[in-house]
């Protein structure tokens, strides 16, 4: 009978004055009135809507009012939501479901959607409202581990859930009251944090901030902070995205005050991107105005103020400007500073040429001057390509500028050098393409010739008399060739030569030739020479350079193997010093695609000993066991001596339980060989950790739900006392050694 029913309505139903082309209904029982505008289905209903998989022990399907009321039993069924209710009233035009005494789930994070029981459940599936629920992670009979509670709850799944008198339970226990509650589905971080504890600094303690979001351009936090010796502190931070000025902003301002002196302590900070048009920057603002104990004067007040801007005009086809400003003050007992600061770039082309230029203002003043000094710096550098004989070109200059004249004094003391100007000339490869330039490998030489204007006043050797402006000149010749040697070897020479000559009668030129011989022995083995040389002969009159020589050769040795194997021996040969390098080796294979085994060792011939041998064993698991060992032995006098020893295992039982240890252990101290322990149990939906820490004598237990793994509850208790608190940071559970 039924399937006669079903029948019958596909065939009929175009005939009808339907508000969706097609319904496929079934029932044991159904009636049709009002000429096709009213279908009531009875026993067994089921219906097809859209994606919504309908059913329900009674049906009423009304085109007018164009709504579907269900009674008894009624089951809703979609993609990722699912909703048991005693009644529902669904209006199709608005998109809108009313239940009555409903559960079900909907989609939260990953594996972990929410499953809620309530009273009354209204709204449509991207955000509805629940009355009087229970809402959890938990399947049966998980559901106890944890429960979440409230009065009312407005839920945006997989992006919120606010809760209204809400109460946290754990193992049927109620917890903790919550007026109000956010919960975070984004970045799966809880909205409220609190540390409660104790410590000789603070005292007894209570540390609070509850996260909010207005919308997702406007979020922020608040909070609070209570302490039993330096009195409370409150807070308030927010982010936002502002639409007129077309970037993000962020504001943070906290205060608090000390409850021995009554003084009072502000930090702010703001934020703000700014992209409008063609323009693009930011500008930002922070204040410091703390109260500090001063061991000198026994107390000393900080205020401290930033402010930065920088915008950016792009102009399009090359051309852009910049323009960077900074203000800043300090003021302590000891010193007030005024630090300005404004910067201007320019960027230009016009066909084959470049144009670079920009303007440093800055002005300094303390309690120390007499007045602020105030500085000017501009250069400019055009740049561009040329043809024939001259590849490149570029004409750099830069100044010095006094803005402040003689009000401040000890200008002459600050080193400063003046481009008057500066012209740097890349020749063209036409000049050594030819046998000669071919057969030397020559690839590039360079002209520069610069005036200079320098300050304090130097003299030389040659030109006793101060100086105070510099004429050079010099030219720079490269080359860099690979020749190939046989069938496999090859040799690499990297070669320059730098000549400068000074108007002063100074002349300065350093050679720097260096190869590089590669010898493959085979597929797998190779060999290479390296030789590097460096010389400087004659004077530079503003740096005075000595000689700085450098002739070594180094030589290395060793294989790769397809198959994971690597092995290397180095050393080489000082001819300054007359000395050989240290020796060193170094192995590394891979036994297994799970383990990794590395070894480095050397030779000490000054001391005629060899070096400490470090032993290391990567990752090797076994089944649901992992273990990493570092060690490094004391060889002196072969003796083979065990000297350090950091070793990590993790186990995984079939309990749930996982075992970390970590050891860290130096043989010549009284140090203890374990360094951390990690205990975790992992049930259905929820975890807890043991964990203790050798370097802080810290010992912590924290509890969290698996669909917030990041936001944990600890208690701790260490040097720093004892204290409650929310743990955000990296995941609890995936975190390990």
């Amino acid at each position: 009978m039924k399937k006669q029913i079903f029948i019958f309505i596909l065939f009929f139903m175009p005939l009808f004055n339907v508000f969706c082309d097609e319904v496929p209904i079934a029932a044991e029982k159904l009636e049709i009135l009002d000429e096709g505008n009213l279908w009531i289905g009875i026993g067994g209903v089921s219906l097809s809507w859209e994606d919504w998989e309908i059913s329900s022990d009674e049906l009423v399907l009304d085109y007018i009012q164009k709504q579907i009321i269900a009674n008894g039993n009624v089951l809703i069924e979609k993609p990722e939501y699912m909703v048991y209710a005693e009644s529902m009233d669904y209006d199709t035009q608005a998109d809108y479901f009313k239940f009555k005494n409903a559960r079900g789930f909907f989609p939260g994070e990953k594996e972990h959607p929410f499953y809620f029981e309530a009273q009354s459940y209204e709204g449509r599936a991207n955000a509805f409202v629940l009355k009087s629920s229970k809402m959890t992670t938990c399947l049966p009979p998980c559901n106890k581990e944890w429960e979440l509670t409230s009065r009312k709850s407005y839920i945006v799944p997989k992006e919120k859930i606010e809760a209204w008198g809400a109460i946290f339970w754990m193992g049927g226990v109620p917890v903790m009251y919550f007026p109000y509650i956010y919960l975070d589905l984004k970045s799966r971080n809880g909205a409220i944090n609190i540390t409660v504890g104790k410590n000789d600094t603070e005292g007894k303690f209570v540390k609070s901030s509850w996260y909010y979001t207005v919308n997702p351009q406007f979020v922020g936090g608040l909070m609070y902070d209570w302490t039993e010796k330096k009195g409370d502190k409150k807070g308030l931070t927010s982010s936002y995205w502002s639409s007129l000025l077309g970037g993000l902003g962020s504001f943070l301002y906290n205060s608090s005050e000390d409850p021995g002196t009554n003084q009072k302590n502000q930090i702010a900070n703001f934020k703000q991107q700014i992209k409008m048009g063609n323009f693009i920057g930011s500008m930002s603002y922070s204040k410091n105005d703390t109260y500090l104990p001063n061991s000198f004067s026994g107390s000393e007040r900080r205020n401290d103020e930033n402010a930065s801007f920088n915008l950016g005009w792009d102009q399009g086809n090359g051309a852009k400007t910049d323009i960077n400003g900074s203000w800043r003050t300090n003021k302590n007992s000891f010193s007030d500073q005024k630090n300005y600061s404004l910067i201007l770039k320019d960027n230009r082309k016009i066909g084959p040429v470049s144009w670079r230029s920009s303007g440093n203002f800055s002005s300094r003043d303390s309690l120390s001057q007499i007045a602020a000094d105030e500085e000017l710096q501009v250069t400019s550098t055009i740049s561009g390509n040329a043809s024939g004989y001259i590849k490149n070109w570029s004409l750099n200059f830069s100044k010095k500028l006094d803005p402040d004249g003689d009000s401040y004094t000890d200008d002459e003391n600050r080193p400063f050098r003046d481009q008057l100007p500066s012209l740097k000339l890349g020749l063209s490869n036409s000049l050594w393409d030819n046998s000669i330039g071919r057969a030397l490998g020559i690839n590039r030489i360079a002209f520069e010739a610069s005036k200079t204007k320098f300050g304090p006043a130097i003299t030389t050797p040659q030109n006793p008399d101060p100086k105070t402006e510099l004429g050079e000149a010099k030219i720079t010749f490269s080359q860099n060739q690979v020749l190939s040697i046989g069938k496999h070897s090859s040799l690499t020479a990297r070669n320059s030569l730098v000549q400068g000559v000074f108007d002063t009668g100074d002349a300065q030129y350093s050679i720097q030739p260096s190869f590089t011989l590669s010898l493959p022995l085979s597929s797998e083995w190779n060999t290479t020479f390296s030789h590097q040389y460096r010389d400087i002969h004659g004077t530079n009159p503003i740096t005075t350079n000595i000689a700085s020589k450098t002739n070594n050769l180094s030589w290395q040795t060793g294989f790769r193997s397809s198959l994971g194997t690597d092995f290397r021996f180095t050393t080489g040969f000082d001819f300054m010093k007359n000395s050989i390098y240290d020796p060193s080796l170094t192995y590394s294979s891979t036994p297994s695609k799970h383990s990794r085994l590395s070894l480095n060792w050397g030779w000490s011939l000054v001391n005629d000993q060899p070096r400490d041998l470090s032993l290391r064993m990567q990752t090797i698991k076994r089944g649901k066991l992992e273990w990493s060992m570092n060690t490094s032995w004391d060889m002196q006098d072969w003796g083979f001596k065990l000297k350090t020893l950091q070793s990590k295992v993790t186990a995984k039982l079939n309990t749930g339980f996982r075992v970390g240890l970590s050891m860290n252990h130096r043989f010549n101290s009284n140090d203890p060989l374990l360094d951390e322990v990690l205990v975790t149990k992992e049930n259905c939906c929820t975890f807890w950790q043991l964990s203790w820490r050798r370097f802080d004598d810290v010992l912590m237990f924290t509890w969290g739900i698996k669909a917030f793994s990041d936001q944990p509850l600890g208690m701790a208790h260490g040097n720093e006392g004892f204290v409650v608190t929310t743990i955000p940071g990296q995941s609890q559970l995936e975190q390990g050694f």
